[in-house]
This record gives C-alpha cells, structure tokens and sequence, in this order.
C-alpha cells in the first residue's frame, strides 16, 4: 500500500466515501506508518482535526487494539503479506467485513459501572447493531437515511460471510506462510 501521497489521499477519500458522518477528526498512534506529512496535509486540507497519542500514555490506543484483536487478528492472523494481490484480496475482505460488522453484528455498550468493594457491577444495554444505534445519534440527514436502508436491505448475511471466507482462504494462499486456522465469525 505504502505511506505516499497517493496512497495517503486514496486511502483517505475511500475511508470517506464509506462513512455515514461527517468525518470531524482523525485520531492515530505516533508510528511513521500513521504520522506524516501527507497525512497531515491531507487532514488540514478537508479541515479534519488530526490528534496523535499522547507521548508516553501508552493506554490511549488501548480500545483500538482491543479491536484490533477481536475483529483484524482473529479474522486475517499475523501472517504478513507482501504481494498486490493479497492487498486486494484483503481490501475486498475488509469492504465485506465492514459491512457485516456494521450491518448484522450486534453489540452492547457499558452504561453504568460500579464498584462495590473489590467487586465491580456494569450494567450494558440491549446488544444492537451500529446501524441500529445511528439514528439515535441525530446527525443522519435523510437522504443518508435512506442510502443506509437501501444498502441494508441488498444485503444477506450468510453471503457476506461466505464471501468473507472465500477471501480469507484465498489470502492463505497469498500470505508468506500458507496456514490458516479454522475461525468462524459469531
């Protein structure tokens, strides 16, 4: 993929694209691999806010690494990959991904936690799908609506994870080690 500019303003113009919101900040790690000057330019040219971590607080990113572990690791491995075909191959992954996560994937969100002595109590709310919770938000115009109940109702889950394990077995192939371990999403 690389850090260039042209991959920096494709990157950032398919992210984009594939937002409902109105993208307000960006907020990434301190690695060279997410700080440079493209980006920065990029970010100050759409009028985005861009935010690194805090120095030395290595817990700020600690929600995206959970992440990271439950949907990007449990999905593709650790394997690396190298060649621009298995770019593509896990582009198209992460496209379908993107979909059944957002789409099909409930989840429940923490509304209150409390501590009794060494005990702690949370209370989460019903699990519910991101595009259930959107509308909640109030920031959907409706024309956004409606382009998120059209793509919704084109879709079916059991084909999206077929395609997802279609691409993840054929990403196996592409990766430099050749192993995959059986996973299936819940």
């Amino acid at each position: 993929m690389g850090k260039g500019p042209r991959e920096g303003r494709s990157c950032g113009a398919s992210g984009s694209a594939a937002l409902a919101l109105l993208r307000l900040g960006l907020d990434s790690d301190n690695g060279s691999e997410f700080i440079n000057q493209h980006l920065y330019t990029y970010c100050h040219r759409e009028g985005i806010t861009f935010t690194p971590s805090r120095s030395y607080k290595k817990n700020d990113s600690c929600h995206v690494e959970q992440k990271d572990w439950s949907v990007v690791r449990r999905l593709v491995g650790y394997d690396r990959y190298s060649s621009r075909a298995a770019l593509q191959t896990l582009s198209r992954v992460y496209d379908l991904l993107r979909l059944y996560l957002n789409f099909f994937q409930p989840v429940v969100k923490l509304v209150t936690g409390t501590r009794q002595g060494a005990k702690v109590h949370n209370l989460y709310d019903t699990p519910r799908t991101p595009y259930q919770r959107l509308p909640e938000g109030g920031v959907l115009t409706e024309a956004k609506r409606q382009q998120l109940a059209a793509i919704y109702h084109g879709l079916s889950p059991v084909l999206l994870l077929r395609q997802i394990n279609s691409g993840r077995w054929q990403n196996t192939l592409l990766s430099n080690k050749g192993k995959l371990k059986p996973m299936v999403l819940q």
